[in-house]
């Protein structure tokens, strides 16, 4: 041990004192509060004696100070106990080392106030040369602010923090975000902030539309809050909030709201403009009950796409056969009842197939105009469906299948029955159309 001659002269180690001319540790050293100390100079610190008032210029000439236990959420959302920052409770103030950790409600209760302020219920010093937040020894409570640490304002939105939205209102306090970070987790104030776009933001402010939102459009208005969006993803439940963002193209994307033309749809052509709702476009598909907002949708090559518009039959096209019925171009279906076929009464079961009646009529010249369209009936029909079976035509036995096509019947003529026709046509799925066809 050191000779000495005055308790200064040990305070190297604050659990040392001057006893019989050495530096030697104080045998006083259980307290419960600072009156339990043998010596006027010491202070109670964690139940120990210990001695203070050493000269100093800067904190770091002081003692140690508390390491405090807390829980860090991991990316596997368990609580880990790990240790805090060391908050220091040993403060350089006047020149002395001094301890300042008093519980307060408001600064003006702090000795030494303003160089010691209220912060978080307990007196700390403020006002330390710093270059980052995490330079200050309450970094979460204070901010570098032109390199001196600076209290945080209180608050209760963000518009009352000056500088919004790089400072934004986190637990009552004026927080400074934008730090760099990879994840969530990666943020001082996780628990109530995102990193998009690789910076530390605060979300889920009120909002009526996207460009409402900071950071818009790696933020979008979603059950008007501010949310991220952005993320990777493989399909459409991967995202957080689906079915408001589905996955476009490997991220989780906001498909819009209410719409007349594509181009108001975010995201287009990967979203598209359908029952003035913009919807996702290009889903995989079997059936085209797969598909959103079908019949308006239909499954393609176990793609999902939008069904063509018309004004006549002559405007649909040829790949499959299709009528146009209410301005779209419907692919013929096979059925077994009215149900079975969409837009119905405007579409109808007739026999198996899923057909568009007509006009009344009396001849076939009433019908020209569009397509193979015959009087049967005294209703204009399509006639140009694939069968294999009589029974596949409308108006069976008014109308035959001839070499896989559907035929009128003419008056007083003799038809060859189909030799298939007697037997029972059964039906299945198709594997990609979500139609049906003989089998």
């Amino acid at each position: 041990m050191g000779k000495c001659k005055s308790n200064l002269e040990c305070s190297a180690w604050p659990n040392k004192l001057c006893i019989n001319g050495f530096c030697m540790e104080s045998s006083f050293d259980s307290c419960i509060n600072d009156a339990d100390c043998p010596w006027s100079s010491q202070r109670c610190l964690q139940n120990r004696c210990l001695q203070f008032g050493k000269p100093c210029k800067v904190d770091s000439d002081c003692p140690f100070g508390d390491y405090r236990p807390c829980s860090k959420l991991e990316e596997n959302n368990q609580w880990e106990h790990v240790e805090c920052q060391r908050y220091r409770s040993i403060f350089c103030i006047k020149s002395h080392c001094t301890k300042i950790d008093q519980i307060c409600r408001a600064d003006s209760e702090c000795r030494f106030y303003p160089e010691v302020q209220c912060l978080n219920s307990q007196c700390a010093k403020v006002g330390q040369p710093c270059e980052k937040d995490q330079d200050c020894p309450f970094h979460l409570f204070t901010s570098c602010i032109e390199s001196k640490c600076v209290k945080l304002a209180t608050c209760s939105e963000d518009i009352e923090c000056a500088g919004y939205p790089r400072y934004s209102c986190v637990d009552s306090l004026c927080a400074k975000l934008g730090q760099l970070c990879n994840k969530a987790l990666d943020c001082p104030y996780y628990w109530a902030t995102e990193c998009v776009n690789s910076r530390c933001v605060k979300l889920r402010q009120p909002c009526d539309t996207d460009t409402d939102c900071p950071y818009y459009p790696n933020t979008a208005c979603i059950g008007s809050k501010c949310e991220k969006i952005g993320q990777t993803c493989q399909y459409d439940m991967d995202c957080p909030f689906y079915p408001e963002t589905p996955c476009l193209a490997g991220r989780c994307a906001k498909k819009g709201g209410s719409c007349q033309i594509d181009s108001e749809c975010p995201n287009y052509p990967l979203t598209g403009c359908v029952l003035s709702q913009c919807t996702k476009i290009g889903e995989i598909c079997w059936w085209d009950e797969d598909c959103s907002y079908f019949p308006y949708m239909e499954c393609l090559n176990s793609t999902c796409k939008r069904v063509p518009t018309c004004v006549t039959d002559n405007d649909c096209g040829s790949d499959v056969p299709r009528e146009c019925i209410k301005s779209l171009c419907l692919k013929r279906r096979l059925c077994r009842n009215n149900a079975e076929c969409p837009l119905f009464p405007k579409n109808v079961c007739s026999n198996t197939h899923c057909v568009k009646l007509g006009k009344s009529c009396s001849s076939d010249k009433q019908c020209l105009g569009e397509k193979k369209r015959r009087c049967v009936k005294s209703t204009c029909i399509r006639l140009d469906l694939p069968c294999t079976f009589d029974q596949d035509c409308p108006f069976h036995p008014y109308t035959y299948c001839h070499e896989n096509e559907c035929m009128k019947t003419e008056p007083n003529a003799t038809i060859l029955q189909n030799p298939l026709s007697r037997r029972k046509s059964r039906f299945r799925k198709h594997h990609r159309a979500g139609t049906l066809v003989n089998s």
